[in-house]
């Protein structure tokens, strides 16, 4: 806040409290330093060959000109500039010679992938072998279709009876298997609405099933089961199959 009166009052407050501020300083971008192990140096046979390595340079390199400043950092280039090749220990590979890598690996991998086979070929021959099946499977024949009870057509389960016993089941077994995947994930979460879980359809194609009493009542049983399920009602609730559809809002699934 700007003003005399502000000014005193802050001053005024630092006093009496004994506060110190600190002043703000700005933070400043952490600048990355050479730094150049110089033990070595200590020994006289290591300095005189650095000097003689560095004066080749410069010479090389030609006489530093300009400003003092460009020939501090001519030298410094001069110093802190890679090597000459054919200095590095063995073992060591020159990242300079990029045809020579390439050859390197070429050389590793056609020797990795071409290594000598050691299995003998005697063995091989001795293994049994058989004949090579030239004919086509023959396609089955009508016999062989009167002997299946029942198969999958579109999801479905069609029996040889023509009765849905076995698609009821099938159907419930896998409407379980569904919210068994659900439960932890979308059933038993406290931030999905109840009437977001009771919208999940499980039955398809009913619309073309011709039902007895004791399928409709399989149905109805899977169906006050799951609703149990999803709101949590225990069968110590003494909650009916009727006031479960109430508070679910919703109706037999037969109906």
């Amino acid at each position: 806040m700007r003003g005399a009166v502000c000014w005193t009052d802050h001053r005024l407050v630092r006093v009496k409290l004994n506060l110190c501020i600190v002043p703000h300083h700005r933070r400043r971008p952490k600048l990355v330093r050479l730094t150049f192990s110089t033990a070595r140096l200590l020994s006289n046979r290591y300095l005189q060959d650095f000097q003689t390595s560095l004066d080749e340079k410069i010479d090389d390199r030609g006489p530093l000109t300009g400003m003092p400043e460009d020939k501090w950092s001519q030298f410094k280039q001069v110093v802190t500039e890679t090597d000459t090749a054919g200095t590095a220990p063995p073992g060591m590979t020159d990242t300079k010679d990029k045809e020579g890598i390439i050859a390197r690996w070429e050389e590793h991998f056609g020797q990795l992938l071409n290594r000598p086979s050691t299995v003998d070929q005697a063995v091989l021959e001795q293994i049994p072998q058989k004949p090579t099946q030239e004919d086509l499977d023959i396609p089955p024949t009508e016999d062989e279709l009167r002997c299946v009870d029942s198969f999958k057509y579109l999801r479905s389960t069609i029996s040889a009876d023509g009765s849905l016993d076995k698609e009821i089941t099938s159907r419930i077994q896998k409407a379980s298997q569904a919210l068994g995947r659900l439960r932890v994930k979308v059933l038993q979460r406290k931030g999905i609405t109840l009437s977001t879980k009771l919208k999940i359809s499980l039955i398809y194609g009913c619309e073309t099933w011709t039902l007895f009493r004791r399928h409709i009542k399989q149905l109805e049983q899977f169906h006050n089961r799951s609703l149990r399920m999803i709101m949590s009602i225990h069968w110590q609730d003494r909650v009916t199959n009727q006031e479960v559809l109430n508070r679910a809002e919703s109706t037999s699934p037969c109906c």
